[in-house]
């Protein structure tokens, strides 16, 4: 097996880096029209305000620099955040069904709070991911995919055409 620097065929690597060229032009470009966008707020805005179009091009230069910085620092912290909070909202809205739920049956559930309801629906979901990886316990055809010990009782329910490529992946 060839080794990762070294090419398949035996010639030279197909990629080179390269020294990233600078442009000065589309960089002053930028600035100045960065420039002028914030003349025009401060002109438009009342409560913003640039003494000249030396200070604009002032706040211009900060601005990219920070610009240059914040967002990449962002990007990598963004994936976490989102996968944090998409947790976050769906126990909410499992509690909030919970208590509409509660509401709705007349006491065969009772629920005293919604920080009650938050802790039974993290508690509900924590169990649910318990007892999904129990075998036999799937009911769906992605689970069985996932789940090689009750997916040939699961699979004779499938279509034809997914059950071929079921046996194709797990025979690989």
């Amino acid at each position: 097996m060839p080794s990762v620097t070294e090419p398949a065929n035996g010639g030279p690597p197909a990629w080179q880096p390269v020294r990233p060229r600078r442009r000065l032009f589309p960089l002053i470009v930028s600035w100045l029209a960065t420039g002028v966008a914030l003349m025009v707020a401060a002109g438009l805005l009342p409560g913003m305000h640039i003494d000249d179009f030396g200070g604009a091009l002032l706040i211009a230069v900060i601005v990219a620099a920070l610009n240059a910085v914040i967002p990449p620092v962002l990007a990598a912290l963004r994936l976490p955040a989102t996968l944090v909070l998409g947790f976050l909202l769906v126990l909410i809205a499992d509690a909030a069904i919970l208590l509409v739920a509660a509401d709705v049956t007349d006491g065969v559930l009772r629920v005293d709070n919604f920080g009650w309801a938050l802790l039974a629906s993290l508690v509900v979901a924590a169990v649910s991911v318990v007892l999904a990886v129990i075998p036999g316990s799937c009911s769906s055809r992605s689970t069985a995919s996932r789940c090689r010990c009750c997916a040939e009782r699961c699979v004779t329910a499938m279509p034809r055409t997914w059950l071929a490529g079921w046996r194709a992946v797990s025979t690989a």
